[in-house]
């Protein structure tokens, strides 16, 4: 099951870039969406991604982010080069290692 967690998560991080002095077009897309648009045309739209995805059990990918992670993989090295990336991650048990 999907909560939207992550969805929300990125929402409130994107709040936060309009104190930011860049051009701040943002789409909201699950991986699979972003893998059907394909890194190549991501690339060539966008200068900076960030990357917001839930995990489940030893960090295994959810449904909706499988087809992008495996595009990754798989992907010529240099489609991204250049790009400034950010992939924001929160360990499941965060609330355990809180001091």
């Amino acid at each position: 099951m999907k909560s939207g967690g992550s969805e929300r998560h990125a929402k409130r991080l994107s709040k936060t870039w309009p104190k930011a002095n860049f051009d701040q077009s943002k789409d909201f897309m699950s991986g699979n969406d972003a893998a059907s648009v394909g890194l190549e045309a991501l690339a060539a739209k966008y200068d900076a991604f960030v990357i917001v995805c839930s995990s489940y059990g030893d960090g295994d990918p959810p449904s909706n982010f499988e087809n992008f992670l495996r595009l990754l993989y798989t992907s010529d090295e240099g489609v991204l080069a250049g790009k400034q990336l950010a992939a924001p991650a929160r360990p499941s048990n965060w609330q355990q290692l809180q001091p």
